[in-house]
C-alpha cells in the first residue's frame, strides 16, 4: 500500500525512521543483498573478485578466482562496514539532517481509525439526521519534516577507471536526476510504501593519483530528500455521542 501524506487516513499507519531512509537509498539505487552486505550490478562495469591477502582482513575471505555478486557498496556511517582497498565500489554517506518546519503539515493527525476492540456507535442528530462512528478511536500526531543529505561516491581504479566510473556515476543519476525523477520509495514498520520527493547537486570529481602507475578516478553526487520521521506514539480518544445546547442569561 502506498500512503498518501498530504490528508488525515483513516487507517493506522507505520512509523518511518532515520535508518528507513538509509536502507531506502540502497533499494533505490538496485543494491541487493548477498551474505549480509549490498552490492549493485551495473552495465559495463565488472565486479572485483574476493579479498584474498591484506584485504580479507577487513571483509568476507575468499578464494582465488571467486568474484562477488556485483560492485560493492558500502555505508560510511553506521555499524555497516564497507571493504577498504576493493574497487569499483559506491559509498553512501549520510551528510545531514536538517529540521525543515517550512514544510510543516497542515493536517495535525496521521491517522484517525477505530481503536481495536471499538464498537459502532450510532447517534440520532436530529428526526432527519443520523451520524455513525466508534466506541472510540486511536490517532497518531502528524509526524516532523527533516531534509536528509546523503553523498554518493562512486570509485575505481585501473586502467578502465574513469570508464568505471563514469558507468556507475550514470547509474545513479539516472535513479536520481536533479529533478523530474520518481523520488525515494521508503517502507515504513509495516510494510506500507511512502514516497519522498529527490533533489540533486553535482557531480563532483573525486579523481586523484594514488602513484606512478596506478589512478583512481570517482564521483560524488549529492541528494536531498524531503523526509519526515515519525516522533510521536498514536493516543486513544473518544468521540462525542450528544449535543447540548445551553442558554446563557436569556439570549437565544
Amino acid at each position: 500500500m502506498v500512503v498518501d501524506g498530504t490528508y488525515v487516513r483513516t487507517e493506522p499507519t507505520g512509523d518511518v525512521w532515520i535508518a528507513d531512509y538509509d536502507q531506502a537509498v540502497y533499494e533505490t539505487l538496485g543494491g541487493f543483498v548477498s551474505n549480509g552486505k549490498y552490492y549493485l550490478q551495473v552495465d559495463g562495469v565488472p565486479p572485483p573478485p574476493f579479498p584474498v591477502g591484506r584485504e580479507a582482513e577487513y571483509g568476507e575471505i575468499g578464494v582465488l578466482g571467486d568474484v562477488m555478486p556485483g560492485v560493492p557498496m558500502g555505508f560510511a556511517a553506521g555499524d555497516e562496514r564497507f571493504l577498504p582497498f576493493i574497487y569499483p565500489m559506491i559509498v553512501i554517506r549520510r551528510e545531514s539532517i536538517i529540521d525543515a518546519p517550512q514544510r510543516w503539515p497542515s493536517r495535525a493527525l496521521s491517522y484517525r481509525a477505530p481503536a481495536p476492540g471499538a464498537t459502532p456507535v450510532t447517534v440520532n442528530y436530529s428526526p432527519t439526521i443520523t451520524l455513525e462512528g466508534w466506541s472510540k478511536y486511536q490517532e497518531k500526531p502528524a509526524p516532523h519534516t527533516y531534509d536528509i543529505s546523503y553523498m554518493i561516491s562512486v570509485l575505481a581504479t585501473d586502467e578502465k577507471a574513469e570508464q568505471h566510473a563514469q558507468a556507475m556515476l550514470k547509474h545513479v543519476m539516472r535513479t536520481f536526476p536533479p529533478r523530474d525523477g520518481d523520488g525515494l520509495s521508503v517502507k515504513d514498520s509495516i510494510g506500507d510504501t511512502r514516497l519522498y520527493e529527490v533533489f540533486a547537486e553535482g557531480p563532483v570529481s573525486l579523481r586523484e593519483a594514488l602513484d606512478l602507475l596506478d589512478q583512481q578516478a570517482g564521483y560524488s553526487y549529492t541528494i536531498t530528500v524531503q523526509a519526515e520521521i515519525d516522533l510521536r506514539d498514536p493516543y486513544l480518544t473518544s468521540p462525542a455521542t450528544s449535543l447540548v445546547f445551553g442558554w446563557n442569561n436569556g439570549v437565544n
